[in-house]
């Protein structure tokens, strides 16, 4: 994944299918005990993503570009939380991304609840088992989703 073409593409994409990206090579190097490799994911990659993928209003412009924008926003979101959780067990300091991924949550947020706003292309009616997984892992109740981080308390 790091070194095929087919990898070195994702790894550019601006938009969820990079940021999935980092989360399968963070993963994938924290269980093969590589945690120097997720550190330098994380760091050259994620943040830098977090940074162009996030406005300061917390829109997506990539995702919602989309035609199935709200899930789409909703899903890339999924994946910077993961990676966030990630840094935090690994310490990286986040706090820059961590304040985006603030942003994004607190602009998607109503649309959550009242999918039926979303005043942005949405042809198919919102994916609502994306933000109970947002959910669950943001409150951290699931054991499904501490299993996928591969960390338990």
């Amino acid at each position: 994944m790091l070194d095929s073409q087919n990898g070195i593409d994702e790894c550019n994409t601006l938009n969820n299918h990079g940021t999935w990206y980092d989360v399968q090579i963070v993963a994938f190097s924290v269980f093969a005990d590589r945690p120097e490799t997720a550190v330098r994911q994380l760091e050259k990659y994620t943040v830098d993503r977090a940074m162009q993928q996030i406005t300061d209003d917390g829109r997506q412009p990539h995702e919602i570009a989309r035609t199935l924008s709200l899930n789409y926003s909703t899903y890339n979101l999924l994946a910077f939380f993961i990676l966030s959780h990630f840094a935090n067990k690994l310490g990286i300091d986040f706090q820059e991304v961590d304040a985006k991924l603030q942003q994004a949550l607190n602009f998607l947020q109503p649309y959550l609840e009242h999918a039926e706003t979303w005043p942005y292309e949405q042809i198919k009616p919102f994916n609502r088992k994306i933000a109970d997984r947002l959910d669950a892992l943001l409150a951290e109740k699931s054991p499904d989703w501490r299993a996928l981080l591969l960390f338990s308390e």
